[in-house]
Formats: structure tokens, C-alpha cells, sequence
């Protein structure tokens, strides 16, 4: 989350960032519960999708930052 904070992410991008460890269906499964609590949203831009923050993910994120 405070990754797509920063900046709009498409799956790769955020795979390679949490690293090896993340097996691509944990990394599924997690994007959908953040888009099912309607923490991120994602467009289809070509073959990608590309996640962001809704108003509500990055109202989340400053409340996270201030714990």
C-alpha cells in the first residue's frame, strides 16, 4: 500500500519489489482483498493493469503514517 502511496504500480513492478518470497498467487490474492476493501483500483492500460490508491487507500495510508 504505501508503495502504490508513492506511485501507480503495475503487478510486476510490485512483485519485484516484495521479492522472491511472494508467490504470484499470494500477490493475487492480496491485490484482491486491497480491491474488495476498496483500499486500490486498477486500469487495464494494454496488457497491464496498473493499481492505485483510491480516496479511500490513501486516506488509510496517512492514517497509517501517523500510528
Amino acid at each position: 500500500m504505501l508503495a502504490l502511496a508513492e506511485q501507480s504500480l503495475c503487478v510486476c513492478l510490485i512483485k519485484e519489489m516484495l521479492g522472491p518470497k511472494m508467490s504470484d498467487s499470494k500477490l493475487s490474492y492480496h491485490i484482491n482483498i486491497l480491491k474488495d476493501a476498496g483500499l486500490i483500483d486498477g486500469q487495464r492500460q494494454a496488457s497491464w493493469i496498473i493499481y492505485a490508491p483510491t480516496k479511500l487507500g490513501k486516506e488509510a495510508v496517512k492514517v497509517a503514517g501517523r500510528l
